[in-house]
């Protein structure tokens, strides 16, 4: 198992926030698992808050690196050092396309694209002030995709008269430049915020280059003593060169490649490039004390362009030394339209929380591919193969004459509506024992339209679908001590559903290549916990045991239907995932705080049976492929001086395993950070933030497989030092 490690130190202004920025604090207002501003020690839900300033202060500002040392949660990233594409275990449930693992939400608004997949790669880390992570399912508030859990991406809201600027430096030619502007205005609780940054990173490895430009401004606006009204709009850049992966031979070693990690092995190009703008408007209003009406509006239009080397499963040839992939590129706009509106009331021991969302979505894509094409002698029946040699780099087959170049193979337009409603009630029966139940109703609907494309003799056609599913939810919670005083906590029970459409990527509607025999996944989550602190604040803690039951897991196989395309989509897997969470802060004094958190995950397919090349693959009774059983994670923060703060973070993970069959398994590794924040003795307020990463320098790399297969495998980024100067004004 690979070993890595962090030390971190926090910055002067933020001396008076000795709290975990992965916070365990009762104090914390949070509002993802309800809908409703509770203290954290009031949920019953296992929720962990993230500072995005404080993740940038320690040197972490890749997408992802938020979910470092939040239980239950692990992700391997499948292309380069980035969140361009990512594989999620949240509490051993893992995704059969893309993120479905979780929901993403912007202010409580669905972050999805209109191929159904968290759109990370597209967030406005930028943006955002603070990071809700809810594990178990919340579908019964938020519709589909929160199978196993919500990620809220709240954005920053102004609060004071300032300027803050900041420039970072750091190895591998990383540059980074931000400043935020803040002014209180138009009355009591009003403001407007400016914000924007320039990232370019040089990148570790051979074309690996990425910048970054985020612009975002908010405006608050009072309207009279009960009305608010908040807007905020975003525009986002990126370009982003993809590094190559390295192939791993049967037995699961890496293979020898030439110019070792940091070399580039692949065909070009091999990039992504986003560009879009996101835009919002909220309208809150309070009839009296009781009862709040919110209404939302929503839209994001985005362009992205990608070229990627899909990695041929079973193409490694370690006498040849030779692999292969196919080449892929993608061009796709798409535009998302949602409303939602969220009605309140607290009605006496009732808290009643009642609304629905519309959403519509529109995608136009054109894919392409590359290398050798043809299913004949000549062409050697293949589809759009690329032979590289890896022991030098070569592309073996570019001159062959069946080799394609950008070969238009999709052409199609997506268009999704989704619309649904929810009611919940949370019942006070005593002071101390709640009593919630929700119910939600969902309608999804997919239409897609193909054109014909002459050359790749696909007769277009069009497809459409719908479902629709109910997501309940209960929960009894009891409060152990006092309010205000004192030792006091909750114990709590819940059950959930979560549930996904499958309707998945644009090309699984396409007619030519796919039937269709769909209905939703769901996942039946059942859950207790313990969570509590002391009076004085030095000991907090939390404990939980979970259990998912996961049904209709998507599954392509051959089509039984002679006269239809060759393969169907339909549903049918099953997947039981359990498991045990144990956290815990110790603040000892004002200036040092110490938490640590262990995570267990038993996760086993209970039904798994595929076609396979020559019989069925049954994986019936393995272990899911990148969920590790165990999970550590140690955080330290000392105030060393009125001038000084300083954290230490471990994050610790267990091997997992790599092909679906469980015949290899690695991956394992610990991983160390330090940083600290200095309060420069300046006339004009600065601190300086110093960061090291994987300060031991550790090789650490996500391993992938097939069922039956180990494929590749992506390094990790190397010992990493960052410097940042920041200003207050």
């Amino acid at each position: 198992m690979g070993i890595g490690i962090a030390l971190s130190m926090l910055p002067g202004s933020a001396l008076a926030q000795m709290a975990d920025d992965q916070k365990t604090n009762a104090d914390d207002i949070v509002v993802t698992a309800t809908r409703t501003e509770k203290s954290l020690l009031d949920v019953p839900a296992a929720i962990t808050v993230i500072d995005n300033d404080d993740l940038r202060r320690r040197g972490l500002t890749i997408g992802s690196d938020e979910f470092r040392g939040i239980p239950g949660i692990f992700f391997r990233r499948t292309d380069g050092d980035a969140e361009d594409t990512l594989q999620f275990s949240f509490r051993g449930v893992t995704g059969s396309a893309g993120g479905d693992t979780f929901l993403a939400l912007i202010d409580g608004i669905p972050f999805v694209g209109p191929d159904e997949q968290v759109l990370l790669d597209q967030l406005p880390y930028g943006a955002i002030s603070r990071t809700e992570v809810v594990r178990g399912p919340v579908s019964a508030l938020y519709g589909r995709g929160a199978t196993a859990g919500a990620v809220n991406y709240i954005t920053r809201s102004p609060g004071f008269d300032g300027t803050t600027a900041s420039l970072t430096a750091g190895t591998y030619d990383y540059v980074r430049g931000e400043a935020t502007l803040e002014r209180t205005m138009f009355g009591d609780g009003g403001g407007m915020l400016l914000s924007g940054f320039y990232e370019d990173d040089g990148g570790w490895r051979a074309h690996s280059h990425r910048k970054v430009l985020n612009l975002f401004g908010k405006v608050v606006v009072p309207i009279g003593a009960d009305t608010t009204l908040t807007a905020y709009g975003n525009y986002f850049d990126r370009q982003v060169e993809v590094p190559s992966n390295i192939p791993l031979l049967s037995d699961g070693s890496r293979a020898s490649v030439a110019g070792g990690r940091r070399s580039y092995i692949g065909y070009l190009p091999n990039d992504l490039d986003s560009k879009g703008g996101i835009g919002a408007v909220k309208l809150r209003h309070s009839f009296g004390s009781n009862v709040e009406l919110v209404l939302t509006g929503q839209h994001r239009r985005f362009d992205r362009s990608n070229s990627f080397n899909f990695y041929l499963s079973g193409s490694v040839d370690p006498q040849a030394k030779t692999y292969a992939v196919n080449g892929f590129a993608r061009q796709d706009e798409s535009s998302v339209w949602i409303g939602d509106a969220q009605l309140t009331a607290r009605l006496g021991a009732h808290t009643i929380v009642a609304g629905g969302n519309v959403e519509r979505a529109r995608m136009d894509e054109r894919d392409f591919w590359s290398g050798e094409y043809g299913f004949t002698p000549q062409c050697g029946f293949r589809f759009f193969q690329i032979d590289i040699n890896y022991a030098t780099g070569a592309v073996l087959n570019a001159d062959a004459p069946c080799f394609q170049r950008h070969f238009l193979l999709t052409d199609g337009t997506v268009r999704n509506r989704f619309w649904g409603a929810y009611l919940q009630d949370e019942w006070a029966a005593t002071d101390r024992l709640t009593v919630t139940l929700g119910l939600r109703y969902d309608d999804f609907r997919r239409r897609a339209v193909f054109r014909p494309i002459e050359a790749a003799f696909n007769p277009g056609g069009r497809l459409s679908a719908s479902e629709n599913a109910f997501s309940p939810k209960a929960s009894v919670a009891y409060r152990l001590g006092e309010r205000d005083a004192g030792t006091r906590g909750m114990v709590y029970a819940s059950y959930g559903r979560g549930f996904n459409s499958n309707f998945g990527p644009l090309f699984y509607f396409d007619p030519a290549l796919y039937q269709l025999d769909l209905k939703p996944m769901t996942i039946d989550s059942y859950e207790v916990g313990y969570k509590g602190r002391t009076g004085s604040g030095i000991l907090a803690w939390e404990a939980a045991l979970f259990r998912y039951d996961q049904r209709n897991r998507l599954v392509t196989t051959t089509n039984p239907d002679a006269n239809g395309p060759s393969t169907l989509l339909t549903t049918g897997q099953r997947y039981r995932s359990q498991g045990l969470e144990l956290s815990a802060v110790v603040r000892p004094d004002r200036g040092t705080s110490i938490s640590a958190n262990y995570s267990y995950v038993d996760a086993v397919w209970r039904e798994y049976r595929v076609p396979g090349a020559t019989s069925e693959v049954d994986l019936t009774g393995k272990r899911p492929a990148g969920v590790p059983a165990h999970i550590v994670n140690i955080s330290a923060q000392r105030r060393f001086a009125s001038w000084l703060n300083g954290r230490a973070d471990l994050y610790v993970y267990g091997d997992y395993p790599i092909t679906g069959d469980n015949r290899v398994a690695n991956g394992g590794y610990a991983l160390l950070n330090l940083s600290a924040t200095i309060a420069l003795p300046t006339r004009l307020p600065l601190e300086l933030d110093l960061a090291v990463t994987n300060v031991l320098d550790r090789e650490i790399y996500s391993y992938f497989g097939t069922d039956t297969q180990p494929t590749f495998a992506t390094p990790s980024t190397p010992r990493q030092v960052r410097a940042t100067v920041r200003a207050s004004f």
